[in-house]
């Protein structure tokens, strides 16, 4: 669903420009958070295992009826999983696109690179994390 942006113009002496107002305050629409909501937890080496089009097609349906935030997580902490993680998380990004949370396991490059609503750190580290969410 994309996103509404309402524009206004704005006219000074000197010059004409345009400035963008939205809805929102940072000026971007998050998805919206029943609460309480499902939360889906997914491995990326579980969907790499996987056939990626079945994967993609079972986490859209699974959103379509009411999963809130999708949790993406490495089992992994080396440099040729992070390469495998980064795949993997601009495929769920494009899938879940703004209709979920998508939310990426002590991973805040992949998240900022992914453009991924948010991160999950602790202070234990990637392993010692339980998400009981």
């Amino acid at each position: 669903m994309p996103s509404t942006i309402l524009t206004t113009t704005a006219t000074t002496t000197a010059n004409s420009q345009q400035q963008f107002i939205t809805l929102f305050p940072g000026g971007f629409k998050w998805p919206e958070i029943k609460v309480p909501t499902v939360v889906l937890k997914l491995s990326s080496e579980e969907i790499l295992s996987r056939d990626q089009d079945s994967v993609a097609e079972a986490v859209s349906f699974a959103v379509s009826k009411g999963v809130g935030v999708v949790v993406l997580e490495s089992d992994k902490g080396d440099d040729e999983s992070g390469c495998l993680l980064y795949e993997v998380a601009c495929v769920l990004k494009s899938v879940v696109g703004d209709r979920a949370y998508l939310l990426i396991r002590e991973r805040v490059d992949i998240t900022a690179t992914v453009g991924a609503c948010g991160v999950i750190l602790s202070d234990q580290g990637d392993h010692s994390l339980n998400l009981n969410l």
